[in-house]
């Protein structure tokens, strides 16, 4: 996957699809309110003007004014909820560029590693592997620049202090593969992957 981005890309669409689709209507929402807010400064800077040419009462302008501020300061606090839930729905989206640059040097890693160090990697990267009769489903962490970090600075010992808040707080996506066979040896199984299906 690494090594085909259009692959990558199309795996990952799938997996951004839903917080895309909760991020359109508030996008939306946000850009009306900010229209709204708009035209409420331009009725307030046009009020503000008729004062200072004295071509209205002072009382009824006062009275206008305190109302339209009210109003917008009502539009601002929605807008700044608004803020809040983008960014929580943007922070669901899988960034396909630390993905490609994570997966990358995999394949020249992952050979030459001690089996201990192989399992703890592989812990890394897969959150779940479920085999079907003809397919295999596994969902791999986004794994951010924090475990790339770790894996170079301090190797990859005991990972039990720093794992489970990898996978607490870490992104993941569900790529499904063909599968060619499957073999059970010495009470452990052991699976072969072909290509990426499209699910």
């Amino acid at each position: 996957m690494s090594q085909h981005r259009s692959q990558l890309e199309e795996t990952l669409q799938n997996a951004n699809l839903v917080a895309q689709k909760e991020l359109r209507p508030l996008k939306e929402r946000k850009a009306f309110l900010e229209k709204s807010r708009k035209e409420k400064e331009k009725e307030i800077t046009r009020l503000i003007k008729a004062i200072k040419t004295g071509s209205l009462e002072i009382e009824s302008i006062e009275k206008e004014l305190r109302q339209l501020e009210s109003e917008k300061k009502n539009l601002e606090a929605q807008i700044e909820e608004l803020n809040i839930y983008i960014k929580r729905e943007e922070a669901k989206l899988i960034d396909i560029d630390i993905v490609q640059r994570t997966y990358q040097g995999f394949r020249q890693v992952f050979p030459n590693l001690p089996p201990k160090e192989k399992h703890q990697l592989l812990q890394i990267i897969i959150k779940e592997l479920v085999v079907f009769e003809d397919r295999v489903r596994v969902s791999f962490y986004e794994i951010p620049e924090l475990a790339l970090s770790i894996q170079n600075h301090q190797g990859l010992c005991e990972p039990t202090k720093w794992l489970p808040y990898l996978k607490a707080y870490t992104k993941y996506f569900s790529s499904v593969f063909e599968l060619i066979k499957t073999r059970k040896r010495n009470g452990r199984y052991s699976i072969s992957i072909g290509k990426l299906i499209n699910e």
